[in-house]
């Protein structure tokens, strides 16, 4: 997965629900044609190492 195949990030939401425990909630639009499970996998991965215990993704293809 590269960053171009993402098109769009969008509805990027983020809080504590209890002190030191980080939700999340965003939205991205991937390319056409192409499969989302990495992308998800990625950003995923990315957000809990950044501290996101929890984390909605919602995808679409433009």
């Amino acid at each position: 997965m590269l960053a171009a195949d993402v098109t769009e990030v969008s509805q990027a939401h983020f809080w504590e629900l209890v002190p030191g425990h980080a939700i999340g909630s965003i939205s991205l639009l991937v390319k056409k044609q192409m499969d989302d499970r990495p992308v998800l996998e990625i950003v995923h991965n990315l957000f809990h190492n950044l501290g996101t215990q929890q984390l909605t993704v919602q995808t679409g293809n433009e």
